[in-house]
């Protein structure tokens, strides 16, 4: 008798949070040698601020790039907000959800143009990120080693006003060599939301 090949519940892996995107990262940035995957990841940390810049909530972002490393501040709040289907912050559900920050736009239209796979598809495929936000009066901070989420996340009075800082390292286990910006790129990228969004002051260096 033929052995049995057929595809069954024993064939099935069941991947928890963004260990998918890990596992298989073609199927959300396409070829992982393409120079345009780091800028790709890179305009995803700023679909937030970009959606509130459309109602002048946010009028200033910073980047800062050294080697596979970015640092952006702008001066809106990712939402600390719990959200009802998830359970946690909406800033959280930004960070771990696929399409999760695209999903909660204000404006869909920033999300079609400017969030094209999320903040948690480069969350997944960063060595570290952190993301501190103060958001009405609350400010936490969150830490993320490969897409894990390191220690919990208090939320705390802060008197500050409203802003939100990410830092990332792009992982050099997923992306190879291919962890640097390549700058004409990034220079067509930023022109981009510079032209949706004339307002927005955008710093880069």
């Amino acid at each position: 008798m033929a052995e049995n090949t057929g595809y069954d519940a024993r064939n099935i892996e069941v991947l928890r949070g963004l260990e998918a995107v890990r596992r298989r990262p073609t199927m959300y940035v396409g070829d992982l040698s393409d120079p345009e995957v780091p800028v790709r990841l890179l305009m995803q940390a700023l679909c937030h601020a970009a959606d509130c810049a459309v109602d002048g909530a946010c009028t200033r972002v910073a980047i800062r790039i050294d080697g596979a490393h970015v640092d952006i501040e702008y001066d809106a709040g990712m939402p600390l907000d719990p959200n009802a289907a998830h359970g946690d912050q909406v800033a959280l559900v930004f960070l771990l959800i696929r399409a999760g920050c695209h999903n909660r736009k204000k404006h869909l239209s920033v999300g079609d143009e400017l969030c094209e796979i999320g903040l948690a598809v480069l969350n997944a495929l960063c060595a570290s990120l952190r993301v501190e936000t103060i958001y009405r009066g609350w400010a936490a901070v969150y830490r993320f080693e490969k897409g894990e989420q390191i220690g919990d996340a208090p939320i705390v009075e802060s008197s500050e006003r409203d802003r939100t800082s990410i830092s990332f390292h792009l992982d050099n286990e997923i992306l190879g060599a291919n962890v640097l910006f390549d700058r004409a790129v990034l220079d067509r990228s930023i022109d981009r939301v510079r032209q949706l969004l004339p307002e927005l002051q955008i710093d880069i260096n």
